[in-house]
């Protein structure tokens, strides 16, 4: 079919004719050429006009018998087909048998192009746009012959699909088939997004693969290209049987030895192997690779690069059985010996292995640039939708590591290298698996790391265990089972460990369990909260008792919940390993309800604190069963306060919690909780003045400000207070603090004096529950904020009036499911809120299907209007379901942009931590109102995984300003994708996403050119300049294009990009500055450290954070040197102290040289002729 459009350009058409003027002029200098070359110089068979025989039918195939029936065979498949309506109709030619009668040399053969190309577009007369498809559906049987190729490359760049492959494509709807021949030579794609394999570019339908052995060796460097050993790119069903790579196979994206990429594709290998060929000329045989030093972009598998599937309902399925590997495998983000990655597909891994040549060498490597390379010995990392991975009966030989020269990390394991992310139900199982416990330095199991993420996957490990190679030579077999031999003797394939049933020519096991007899406890199954099965369940087959860890699984049904008489629970046994089929029963059992009194059922309750028995108690309550499963209150119970319904004093009071009928508990147990006796004034007799505020001191002093703001706001709720120590608010060892402003918000100032509180998980609630700036200013200053909650760390809402927070910073990390989430605050819901010289280093995480999810302010109601002056978030933001996500601040505004009063700014502030949402992200804010931005930049990565509304609505500052977006002397670096989408033309950009109707201004606004492809989404971004890496590192850009509040950042804190005056203190020079060592100090004849605290302008710095430590002189009696050495985003320079070394007879007697600091104005003492010397360079001045 031919679809045709004009191509109406003045330029397209001016370059069309230029085109035939020049090809004109090319072909009469050929025509010279070929008449004065010789017939010889030309290699190229001409296609023939008829096959060696055949019909083309399934009894009666074409016979193809040399290289001009070949060629004959690609002209008629390369003939179009008809598409109509999205449905491909195949020419004859196309679904056609074809055989090989012979062994086919093209070996001198320079051109050839992929039989059946796919999608072909092609410049017609008229300006005309001719779009053919030509895809191969047919049977192509090598009856065991070879085929022998130059090199096939992209030599037609009007192909849709640039692939190199001896097929190119086949279609959705139908079915194609290629078994038994021997392919070998060089297939090459050098552009981006291009597609090389040895076989076939792209499959698609429902293909087949039996008995091929493919030595090509295929290569796809260009920026996304996708290399397989047979395939390049799967969807549909692709089945591969008995066949065999061992040609080096490199891609970007991915790279595979039988399969490169399967998208949404029902994958099965069996009875496969990609492996090193010691006769082959080449030393690169088996040889998988996936990206390159400096370019961080590859999954590289023995088997398969890189399996997805974008459906979370419906995940496709990739089983793998009874196959293996011997090659290497190299990966810059994800390697595997069998898998590079997984993302949400159901990967189903039995009875296969990854061998290595040598037992010293590393033949899984991680090769990242500035990341982390995930390394596993079966998969490098699965993670992503709702993915299931199982590996039953397997085993790695492989060593992994990291390239030395790589610039990055490696996480190791065993079998998995990363177990990350995925939706509710993802799941891991592995069972009677072995691995080398020697895999890696830093070898920490069979998953290097488990991130869990937002939805931790269920992980079921049963027997995988470690063992060194050797011992996994001679006991591999035996431990793995049926489809397993000895393999320790040096003539079998995989170098002395453990073969299968098939590289020894011997038929495949299989054995079903139809015919099993399963024996149980007759016993009731008591409710645990989890999935339950009945004790001690045998399988028996032929009089044997199975293994359950490596011939059978158990699946169970309806086996969580308390069942009725007409539902049942059931299970299913399924066999593994050397068995195969189910034996389904009828398997019941019945579950029953626990007993809260008797079925070990635990309880937390955190301690209470009563004010002189002035206030009723009711802590907080939690009860676990003896599964851990938390309980729920109100589902699964209920609390009886009946007995404490009077004020309790100290030091003990209960509760009794009764089981909800008809639920899946029974009867009642008995909770006590502890009573604290707090204060009943606080620390000093103030009047909570400005001049003379409350005093909080303790962990009671602060219950006891709660208390009384909640019992007698007028005198409490506005007044002054402040902190005069580090407080750490762990239930564990003191009452819990209930949030500030329950009853009524705080309106009063807080002044943190410097100090430190410490959250913990089980404070559920921010240290404020609301505050507000009414009737008058309200201020929260000079505190830090540290540890680990469930909400924002310092208030879940601001209510009103005008607020300031200044100073305020938070390491706290806070994860939650739950709306309107923010490191600091949850929701601004009026008023103004000025963040002024916070900073937030925390993670913020949020699985939830949300919106509002921010760095420092998750959401600002239509009526709010927030400043970010001097701020920074150097925390990630994690919220894959959400959308309106920012760095400092998530969402600002109505949520269909109507009119209201809503405006953000941020000046002078930055964000440097990475964002994930599923739409509507921004490096500062991801949907405001009314934006302004000024002095501000962003380096954190912003990473959209779904669509929001009609676009990605993604920036590096701003992500969708529905009003107005106002921006000036602001630059990002950060990188915006979108699921490896080209983002041209879509709502996302380097600046921004959107503004409604356009309504935009910028001004002096740079982004780093690799950042996005376009500057701001869908506007045409005037005002905003593309810039490369060495110009904005440079000083003339920070200090010159940007200047003031911008300056260079010589101490590289932002990886040379600009950074602010104001964030950084100079510790060289400021006057302010304290450090308090400890003097003198024992003489012990080692190294003396002692730690000093160090103060700067009144702020206490953190160790390894804001400073580290050096010593000088710091063994023998005598005075030492103690150097401060700034370090992190806010401080720069150096700052010494002294201190002495005295032994037990007292202070050493020693000539000792005086230093005077002209720049700090203090003196020093050394007894160091080399330190004397060595500071009076620096410009010290000495003394005497």
């Amino acid at each position: 079919m031919h679809v045709q459009s004009h191509l109406n350009s003045p330029k397209s058409r001016e370059a069309a004719r230029s085109a035939v003027g020049l090809g004109a002029l090319l072909c009469a200098a050929f025509a010279i050429v070929m008449i004065l070359l010789p017939a010889s110089a030309f290699a190229d068979t001409e296609p023939a006009t008829s096959y060696a025989g055949g019909t083309g039918t399934a009894s009666d195939p074409y016979q193809i018998a040399n290289v001009a029936q070949l060629r004959y065979m690609m002209s008629e498949v390369n003939k179009p087909g008809e598409l109509s309506g999205g449905t491909y109709t195949p020419t004859a030619a196309q679904t056609a048998h074809y055989a090989l009668t012979a062994d086919i040399d093209a070996s001198k053969e320079t051109a050839w192009s992929p039989i059946g190309w796919g999608e072909h577009t092609t410049i017609g007369e008229g300006d005309e746009r001719v779009v053919d498809y030509a895809y191969f559906c047919g049977t192509f049987d090598g009856n065991g012959h070879s085929i022998k190729l130059k090199q096939i490359g992209i030599t037609d760049l009007t192909l849709t699909y640039k692939m190199a492959s001896l097929f190119g494509a086949t279609a959705a709807g139908h079915s194609a088939t290629f078994k038994d021949f021997n392919l070998s030579g060089t297939t090459t794609a050098a552009g981006v997004g291009q597609i090389a394999a040895g076989v076939l570019g792209v499959a698609d339908g429902n293909v087949t693969f039996e008995g091929v052995t493919c030595s090509v060796a295929a290569t796809a460097n260009g920026s996304n290209g996708i290399a397989g050993g047979l395939v390049g790119k799967a969807t549909g069903t692709l089945t591969i049987d008995r066949c065999k790579t061992c040609g080096p196979v490199s891609g970007m994206k991915a790279a595979g030895g039988m399969v490169g990429y399967a998208l949404d594709c029902n994958l099965s290998l069996h009875a496969s192997r990609n492996y090193l060929d010691f006769n082959a000329a080449s030393t690169n045989t088996g040889l998988i690779r996936a990206g390159s030093v400096g370019e961080n972009a590859g999954n590289a598998g023995g088997l398969v690069g890189l399996c997805e599937s974008t459906s979370a309902s419906s995940p496709s399925e990739v089983t793998i059985s009874a196959c293996g590997n011997t090659g290497t495998v190299s990966a810059s983000a994800a390697g595997g010996g069998l898998v590079g990655a997984n993302s949400g597909c159901k990967l189903t891994i039995s009875n296969c292995f990854s061998a290595a040549e040598n037992d010293f060498e590393y033949t899984v490597i991680g090769t990242p640039v500035g990341g982390t390379a995930y390394l596993g010995g079966i998969v490098g990392r699965t993670q992503g939708g709702l993915y299931r991975l199982a590996i039953m009966n397997t085993y790695s030989a492989s060593l992994m590591g990291k390239q030395s020269q790589a610039d990055g990390s490696a996480t190791v394991g065993g079998l998995v290298g990363l177990v990350g992310v995925g939706e509710a139900g993802s799941e891991i199982r592995i069972g009677n698996c072995y691995f080398r416990g020697d895999a890696a330095a830093g070898w920490d199991g069979a998953r290097g790391a488990n991130t869990g993420g937002l939805v931790a996957p269920t992980i079921s490990q049963s027997n995988a265990l470690p063992l060194s190679f050797d011992d996994l030579k001679r006991q591999g077999a035996s431990k793995l089972g049926a489809y397993f031999s000895d393999g320790h003797e040096s003539s079998t394939p995989n170098y002395g460990y453990p073969v299968l049933y098939w590289q020894l020519g011997q038929e495949e096991p299989s054995v079903n369990l139809e015919d099993a007899d399963i024996f149980c406890s007759d016993e009731d199954v008591t409710y645990t909260g989890k999935a339950v099965l009945p004790s001690d369940i045998r399988v028996v087959l032929n009089d044997t008792e199975l293994d359950p860890e490596s011939d059978y699984t158990i699946t169970g049904a309806n086996n969580i919940n308390v069942t009725t008489d007409g539902n049942p629970a059931t299970f299913t046994v399924v066999g593994a390993g050397a068995y195969a089929g189910t034996q389904s029963g009828p398997n019941e059992f019945r579950i029953i309800a626990a007993n809260l009194g008797t079925s070990n059922c635990t309880y937390t309750a955190t301690s209470t604190w009563n004010f002189g028995g002035n206030n009723l108690v009711r802590p907080s309550i939690t009860i676990t069963n003896s599964a851990g499963v938390q309980l729920q209150e109100n589902v699964d119970y209920t609390l009886d306060w009946s007995s404490n319904n009077t004020k309790i004093t100290a030091p003990l009071g209960s509760v009794d919690a009764v089981a909800v009928p008809g639920g899946n508990y029974s009867g009642s147990m008995q909770v006590q909780f502890a009573v604290a006796a707090g204060p009943d004034s606080f620390a000093n007799a103030s009047t909570g003045t400005e001049n003379d505020p409350y005093i909080i001191d303790s962990v009671g002093a602060l219950a006891y400000m709660q208390y009384c703001i909640e019992n007698d706001f007028p005198t409490y709720g506005s007044a002054h207070y402040k902190l005069t120590a580090d407080l750490d608010l762990d239930t564990e060892t003191s009452p819990l603090v209930p949030s500030i402003g329950i009853a009524s918000p705080f309106a009063g100032s807080f002044d943190g004096g410097g100090h430190t509180i410490t959250m913990h998980a089980g404070t559920t609630q921010p240290l404020f529950n609301a505050i507000t700036g009414s009737p008058g200013r309200t201020e929260v200053k000079d505190l830090v904020l540290e540890g680990t909650m469930s909400r924002p760390a310092l208030a879940e809402s601001v209510n009103g009036g005008e607020t300031t927070f200044y100073n305020v910073s938070s390491s706290v990390a806070v994860s939650a499911s739950a709306a309107d989430l923010g490191g600091l605050v949850g929701i601004m819901k009026e008023g103004s809120l000025t963040f002024n010289s916070c900073f937030t280093s925390g993670s913020v995480t949020n699985g939830l299907e949300t919106e509002g999810v921010g760095g420092m302010l998750g959401r600002a109601l239509p009526n709010a209007h927030v400043v970010f002056q001097d701020c920074a978030n150097t925390g990630n933001i994690q919220a894959p379901n959400a959308t309106r996500v920012g760095g400092l601040l998530g969402f600002a505004g109505n949520a269909n942009g109507e009119s209201c009063a809503s405006s953000s700014e941020f000046l002078t502030s930055y964000n440097s931590g990475n964002i994930t949402a599923r739409g509507m992200a921004g490096g500062l804010e991801g949907c405001g109102y009314n934006v302004r931005v000024e002095s501000a930049y962003n380096t954190g990565y912003v990473t959209v995984s779904g669509l929001a509304a009609d676009g990605p609505y993604a920036g590096g500052l701003v992500g969708w300003a529905t009003r107005q977006l106002t921006v000036k002397r602001a630059y990002n670096t950060g990188l915006v994708t979108y699921n490896e989408v080209d983002l041209t033309g879509t709502a996302a950009g380097a600046i921004c996403g959107d503004v409604a109707n356009g309504n935009a201004s910028f001004s002096n606004t740079h982004y780093l050119e690799l950042s996005c492809t376009q500057a701001a989404g869908r506007l045409d971004g005037d005002g905003i300049t593309k810039q490369t890496s060495e110009v904005m590192q440079s000083v003339d850009f920070a200090d010159t294009t940007l200047g003031t509040p911008f300056h260079f950042d010589s101490n590289n804190v932002n990886g040379h990009f600009p950074v602010f005056i104001a964030n950084v203190v100079d510790l060289t020079t400021e006057t302010d500055v304290i450090i308090n060592v400890v003097s003198p100090q024992a003489y012990t004849g080692k190294a003396v450290t002692p730690n000093p605290s160090v103060i700067v302008k009144g702020v206490t710095l953190r160790k390894d954070v804001d400073y580290t430590l050096q010593y000088v002189n710091n063994i023998n009696p005598g005075t030492a040197t103690v150097y401060v050495i700034a370090t992190g985003h806010y401080y720069k320079g150096s700052r010494l102290a002294a201190f002495q070394i005295v032994d037990s007879s007292g202070t050493s007697k020693q000539s000792m040289y005086r230093l005077y600091n002209p720049n700090g104005g203090e003196h020093f003492y050394t007894a160091s002729t080399e330190e004397r010397d060595g500071l009076r360079k620096l410009g010290w001045k000495y003394e005497g």
